[in-house]
Order: structure tokens, then sequence, then C-alpha cells
């Protein structure tokens, strides 16, 4: 039952999966011979101004940094470098050790929680979306960037839950974004705010 406020279900229920990948990251992966499939996903909800998009993006961001701090948060507006010096440092590194071997597994997770997923991509549009496609499924990420800690970061893992209005992404997403690759990746979660609740509380 997710009747205590305004957001439609949907938008509540990818929020919570972007929540769940964002926490697994590499911990968790389904080995398919030639492939590795790890539990990452990209999501943008769309609705108009007041359907509870942001809202039920808040709830899942707000969960991650309570109870998992340890988790990288993306601010609003950043550019593809800023990430990439955090990802390539000594503090973007987190580990884990592998059962029953007990190997010492490195990765370098990032998350994007963006109220507008227009301010994340303002800095540079184009930059921006070929570092969440290079980072989506890739192994590593060639930097080449200057006092990015390394030149190839192994292992990142990407997650991302933004929010757009229905006429931004009509006009800026429907060519720049899917032609950039990005639109294969995203999952776009369209969908209409509730009734309004004057006294919005979890149930």
């Amino acid at each position: 039952d997710l009747s205590g406020n305004e957001c439609p279900e949907s938008f509540h229920i990818w929020s919570g999966l972007t929540l769940i990948s964002s926490v697994l990251s590499h911990k968790t992966r389904y080995n398919r011979d030639y492939f590795n499939v790890i539990p990452n996903i990209y999501v943008c909800l769309v609705g108009d101004a007041g359907s509870g998009k942001t809202t039920a993006m808040h709830i899942a961001k707000e969960i991650l940094m309570n109870y998992f701090p340890s988790v990288p948060l993306s601010a609003s507006v950043t550019s593809r470098e800023d990430v990439a010096k955090f990802m390539g440092s000594d503090e973007g590194i987190r580990t884990f050790s592998k059962k029953p071997s007990g190997e010492i597994f490195e990765y370098h997770p990032f998350a994007f929680y963006i109220s507008e997923l227009e301010n994340l991509l303002s800095v540079d549009l184009v930059k921006m979306v070929a570092f969440l496609v290079d980072t989506y499924d890739g192994k590593h990420f060639s930097t080449s960037f200057k006092h990015t800690g390394k030149d190839v970061v192994p292992f990142p893992y990407t997650t991302m839950l933004g929010c757009a209005i229905n006429e931004w992404v009509m006009r800026t997403l429907k060519i720049q974004i899917f032609a950039g690759g990005l639109g294969r990746r995203l999952i776009m979660v369209v969908d209409n705010g509730k009734d309004p609740i004057a006294h919005p509380k979890p149930p």
C-alpha cells in the first residue's frame, strides 16, 4: 500500500529498484558464459510538475543516505571529469570479500539521484551521455583526464534515478540522448500524479 502520498505507485517501485541496484553493485552478478550481468539500472521518472516523481526519488535517496552511506552520491550539477576524478581516486574504491575463496574484489560505484535530469546534463550533454554509456556495463573506464588518480578505473558501477518533465524529454532526449546510446540503457517511467492528499504520511 503506497497510498500515503501523491506519487504514482510506478514511481515508488522503480525508485525502490534503483535503490536496490545502488546497494548491490558488483557484489551480485549473473554469470552467462560470455557475459557477466550486473544489476545496475538507469531510470528516469517522467511526469508533469507536481506528479510526485521528485518525492519518490527523494524517499529512495534518503534511505540510501541513511542506511547505506558508503555509496557515493552525485551532486545535482556536476561534470563527467569531476565524477571520473572521484571514481579514480582512493576515496572512490569499494571492496568486498568473495565467498568462498575470500578474494578481495575492488570496484568503483557511483550513484546519480537527480531531481532534474536536465541539470545533470546541463554542463556538457554529449560528454555526460558518453560517460554514462561507457560506464554502464564496461569492465573498466579509461579517463584520459588529468589528475583523476587512475588512467583506467576498473569495474565502474553507475546507477541513476533522475526526474524529468514530459516537455523536456520530447524536446531534448528524443534525438540527443537516444542517438548517443543512452536510450537503450535508460528506463523511462511515465505516469501521472494522483489526487492531492492534504496531509501526506508514510503508509
